[in-house]
């Protein structure tokens, strides 16, 4: 949440790298399964507490379903490149 007065965010500005916990929280569920992937296995992988990967992701649906959107994106931009017409 922004404050009114200075369109700040809220809290401490975040000490880790999203885009890396968002990789190993998804390795972890790769591993583990949705069901055997805890919040506590999920939050050591990425690094972080589990409130700040609360805060981050949301619940563990949410994790799962940003990073099943994070997989999908990367095999659309591999197939785009694959498929360019100047490739052989």
């Amino acid at each position: 949440m922004k404050t009114p007065r200075t369109g700040r965010a809220r809290g401490r500005p975040r000490a880790f790298d999203e885009a890396r916990a968002l990789e190993a929280v998804g390795e972890t569920f790769w591993t583990a399964g949705y069901c055997g992937a805890s919040l506590d296995a999920l939050a050591a992988a990425a690094g972080v507490h589990r409130p700040s990967l609360y805060a981050t992701f949301g619940d563990k649906r949410a994790m799962y379903l940003r990073t099943l959107a994070h997989a999908e994106a990367g095999l659309r931009q591999a197939l785009a490149e694959a498929l360019r017409p100047e490739r052989s």
